[in-house]
């Protein structure tokens, strides 16, 4: 097995937070745990708040963290918070002046967190100690790296999410390219095929000594690619039979390609395509 499920854990007193931050900075950290749409958790640490949410210990996680570097204020003692990310997303949106700052506090009296902005102020009762971990997945010897614009992958996936519910990705040792294409579902013959072709420069690395593919649903892939802030880079890693590797840096831009503190990452397992339906 090459995926734990959550665990939970004891913190020897119960947490503290007291952070203002960007409104932008909150929602991107948040946005990813919704997309996977599981048991969330805010991490405090000394230095940066970390949200994690596994949707199912075989299929989607994430783990975003948010360094104290990009706070204007950051009070905090060690401790683990679970929350409901999807109603902290609806406040941000619904604030309209998100140039702002946000205050996220955990109030231990009360056992509630409390966002405040401008125009609103949200609690919610949460419990702590609750720890949600990202599984620890193995890398693969044959795996393959890429790097894409957000935008396009996100325009390729909306494609794809009309004409097929499984998508592949891939790299053709042959052609030295790697793609994106449709799995036909359901068809002992298979249906036409259509494949996106990544641009050659996005290949990190072609040096595996094979072709690899794997099958990923393309809702949940969609999801997830639509977390990432736009204009953002996107590294993503891939081999036969495991899960897809996404990582993205919070603040956007490139800075996944050089090394950041604030480092998203996502797996999301493969798809179990049943044999009459894969492609030759």
């Amino acid at each position: 097995m090459w995926m734990h499920s959550w665990l939970s854990s004891s913190s020897p007193s119960p947490p503290q937070l007291d952070i203002k931050v960007a409104q932008t900075h909150l929602r991107r950290l948040l946005e990813p745990l919704v997309a996977v749409d599981g048991p969330a958790a805010l991490t405090v640490g000394d230095d940066a708040l970390v949200g994690t949410s596994v949707d199912d210990p075989m299929v989607t996680a994430v783990e975003a963290p948010l360094h104290q570097s990009l706070c204007q204020q950051y009070e905090a003692a060690p401790g683990s918070i679970e929350i409901d990310p999807v109603a902290l997303v609806d406040i941000l949106a619904a604030e309209r002046d998100d140039g702002e700052l946000a205050q996220l506090s955990y109030v231990p009296e009360e056992s509630t967190l409390r966002l405040a902005l401008p125009s609103f102020v949200h609690t919610q009762p949460v419990d702590i100690d609750e720890t949600v971990e990202r599984p620890d997945v193995d890398g693969s010897p044959d795996s393959v790296t890429t790097y894409h614009a957000r935008d396009d992958l996100a325009h390729v996936l909306e494609y794809f999410s009309d004409h097929s519910s499984v998508v592949a990705c891939g790299y053709d040792k042959t052609e030295d390219e790697c793609y994106v294409e449709g799995v036909p579902m359901g068809k002992t013959v298979p249906e036409a095929t259509t494949r996106y072709r990544c641009p050659h420069e996005q290949v990190a690395n072609s040096s595996t000594p094979e072709s690899v593919r794997s099958a990923f649903s393309t809702a949940k892939l969609g999801a997830i690619v639509d977390a990432v802030p736009s204009e953002t880079v996107v590294r993503v890693d891939y081999a036969e039979a495991f899960p897809i590797r996404l990582a993205w840096d919070l603040t956007g831009g490139r800075g996944i390609e050089d090394g950041t503190l604030t480092g998203v990452t996502a797996l999301l397992a493969p798809y179990e395509v049943p044999d009459s339906t894969a492609a030759e």
